[in-house]
């Protein structure tokens, strides 16, 4: 939930990607890149996450059709729909369906778009009215699935915290009670018989930096960075599970180096 993949702080993020008013006027929003020595100077800003929206609001779907274009095939009126949805919504799911994040809270769609019959069960040209609301529904399913970027302040900071660069802060542990607590057959007789659950510890973990490093490396995974380069006039979009990989990838390759053994010099 402080990371957005789901709840209340999700749809603040995702707001920044229902207007329909292009990528103008998302460039002027808060970006903390300025003032950060990992970032690259000067040509680069971070997606922009604008305060006060909230909510996957579907009021703002494009429109398939408009006025006066007469009438459209059903397949005519899914392209259009597509073309025309946000630009930032549009260029982050390209993105992750290309990507394919691990699906640990929500699922990646395999394409954008929706099949449509062009008839009915009559046989007949499919209304128009019920193609916007399939449409309106496909727009819903849409938002659902997508994992909005994090600003870059707090993606590299959850990198970090995944790689193991920082050691995650562990809870303060509280002090130890002065009494002793009851045993299981003094629960059973102040209380009687309880759930099995209650005395099993099966489940249970102890908290390590190395076990917090686990799951903020799970979250990581699915967190993307948007950042738009205006020298390229484009939006780069880094996936935190493909840098998983690759910091894995270098780290198998200097254990296999490091395992090699060495032939001696001739002499």
């Amino acid at each position: 939930m402080a990371y957005g993949r789901v709840g209340r702080r999700r749809r603040e993020l995702m707001g920044s990607f229902l207007s329909v008013g292009g990528q103008g006027n998302r460039l002027e929003a808060v970006s903390d890149t300025a003032n950060d020595g990992h970032e690259k100077g000067g040509s680069e800003q971070s997606v922009p996450l604008e305060d006060g929206q909230d909510g996957q609001d579907t009021s703002a779907a494009p429109q398939g059709v408009t006025k006066g274009s007469g009438i459209q095939s059903v397949k005519s009126q899914v392209k259009d729909f597509v073309r025309n949805l946000p630009p930032l919504l549009l260029e982050l799911a390209e993105s992750q369906i290309a990507a394919s994040p691990p699906a640990i809270s929500r699922k990646t769609p395999r394409r954008l778009g929706i099949d449509i019959p062009e008839l009915n069960s009559w046989h007949k040209p499919m209304p128009k009215a019920r193609v916007d609301n399939k449409l309106k529904k496909w727009y819903a399913y849409l938002l659902s699935t997508m994992q909005p970027p994090l600003p870059g302040r707090e993606w590299r900071r959850l990198r970090d915290l995944a790689l193991g660069v920082l050691t995650p802060e562990l809870p303060i542990k509280r002090r130890t009670n002065l009494t002793p607590p009851p045993s299981a057959l003094e629960l059973v007789v102040m209380r009687g018989k309880g759930p099995e659950s209650v005395f099993r510890k099966d489940h249970a973990h102890k908290v390590t930096p190395r076990y917090m490093s686990r799951i903020y490396a799970e979250v990581f995974s699915e967190c993307p960075l948007m950042v738009y380069d205006s020298a390229s006039l484009k939006w780069n979009i880094t996936w935190g599970h493909r840098i998983l990989n690759e910091h894995q990838n270098v780290d198998e390759g200097h254990a296999d180096a490091a395992s090699t053994p060495h032939s001696a010099n001739p002499t």
